[in-house]
């Protein structure tokens, strides 16, 4: 079975609520959109719900981040391959921008996202999501 357009249009929307979640300062909604058992690789690895969920809640205080606060996440160049019915690779494009007085934004990073992705109770979600920094040349 391959993936319809309809659970493409969903894993993008889910990249898209985990953005929301994460820069709007929603920790539950953020660890919503992973698996039961799901992990999170940005340098640090969280896995599972309670785990997520307290690395979320903990981000505002957590200095290793500061500088992420606040930012905007945008995402590009979406592919998503089925690897087993039910679970794809999904490969994106990340580019966090900072406001900045008056007009101007600030780019943070710019980095690849490596996920698996897994259908759960008819939702898809993800199951390990790994951020890529783009190393300068």
């Amino acid at each position: 079975m391959t993936l319809s357009w309809h659970d493409k249009l969903e894993i993008r929307e889910l990249v898209a609520r985990y953005d929301h979640a994460i820069d709007s300062g929603d920790p539950e909604g953020w660890a919503a959109t992973f698996t039961e058992d799901g992990s999170w690789n940005g340098g640090v690895v969280v896995s599972g719900q309670a785990e997520l969920l307290a690395f979320a809640r903990g981000l505002p205080a957590n200095p290793a981040f500061a500088a992420f606060r606040p930012s905007f996440h945008f995402f590009a160049n979406v592919l998503v391959e089925e690897t087993t019915p039910g679970e794809a690779r999904l490969l994106c494009d990340n580019l966090m921008l900072q406001p900045r007085a008056g007009a101007g934004v600030a780019a943070l990073t710019a980095a690849g996202y490596d996920d698996i992705v897994r259908r759960v109770d008819g939702r898809w979600l993800f199951a390990s999501r790994r951020w890529r920094p783009v190393k300068p040349s």
